[in-house]
Formats: C-alpha cells, structure tokens, sequence
C-alpha cells in the first residue's frame, strides 16, 4: 500500500513539473491496482481492483479517465463485523466493470453503468449524500491514489477542492452519458 501511495505522489509531483502544462495536477492512478474495499453496508461489501486506466481528455481544469476493473459484494451478514481489508479467503462476486471520471478540483463526478442505464455522479465530496459515498471512494483512488479511508475534509481542502452541488443523473446510453460527463 505505501509503495502505491509513493508512486502516485510521485506522478503527482511530475505532473505538477512539466514545463507547459495547465492542466490540474492530479496523481492518476495507472496500471493494476490492489483490491480496495469501497464501502460496507447493511451485511454487504463493495470491493474494486483496477486493471487499467486511460487518459480520454486532458484541459486545463479536467481530465477524463476511462478505468476497466473488476468489481464484487461479498456477503457477511447484517450482524456481522465486516473485513477491515481485502484478504483472499473474501468470497467475492467478480465481474468486469468500466467507469469513467472527471478529475476536476471544482466539477468531479464519475460515470457508470447500474441496471442498464448510465448514472453520472456529479460529486461534492465535502457533503456527501450516502448514495454516492462509494463513487467519491472510486474517484479519489483514481484521481489522486487515494484508497478508501486515506482522505477526508483536510484532505480535500488541501488538494484545492471547492464545495460543489451534488447531483446524480440517469442517462439511457454510454454515448450520452460520456457526452454529459465532458461537459
């Protein structure tokens, strides 16, 4: 895990110094990344693992990211202490996902698909509805490396996130819902 969160700072630190660039400074996650446990609830977790990470967009205040990894819910039981982390013996459902993200300091969201339709998480990561807890865990593991846990209100005030209204958008197709994000 530290050598992880080494290795993004160490993309931020070089994103931040090249000569030229304005686009925001953000420690993108790339390549295969560790099992991250998202969130737990009601007997339920949500657990990720990236497998690779392509840069879509770049502009002076955002990146769009386009992330395949697989994702599961392990079941433990509404009375039962969930896993603190990631361990092999966790029976989890894996299946492939792809999700995208607007790195953005003042318009984050991420982008995935749920029941058919494409849901656009338009994030303020400052006042979380619960609803988007776990899109706000995916977008800081990949736009800054930050896992689960890693980041909080100090955190954000010190990566220059502003308060942002939060929204969550139901979109009928990739292209629209693609289209909606880069906006």
């Amino acid at each position: 895990m530290r050598a992880w969160m080494i290795a993004g700072l160490a993309l931020c630190l070089a994103a931040c110094n090249r000569p030229g660039e304005q686009s925001p400074a953000f420690a993108i996650a790339h390549g295969a990344g560790p099992v991250e446990r998202i969130e737990c609830r009601q007997g339920e977790c949500y657990w990720t693992q990236r497998q690779s990470v392509t840069v879509l967009t770049r502009s002076d205040d955002a990146i769009l990211l386009k992330v395949a990894e697989r994702g599961g819910n392990s079941v433990h039981g509404p009375d039962a202490a969930p896993p603190d982390a990631w361990a092999p013996g966790i029976d989890v459902a894996w299946q492939a996902e792809t999700v995208y993200f607007r790195c953005s300091r003042t318009r984050p969201a991420m982008l995935w698909k749920s029941d058919g339709a494409f849901l656009l998480d338009a994030l303020d990561l400052h006042g979380l509805p619960g609803a988007q807890v776990a899109s706000a865990h995916e977008y800081m593991a990949a736009c800054h490396s930050l896992a689960p846990g890693k980041w909080d209100g100090k955190a954000l005030q010190q990566l220059g996130y502003a308060k942002a209204a939060a929204n969550q958008a139901h979109y009928p197709t990739l292209e629209a819902g693609l289209k909606a994000l880069a906006e």
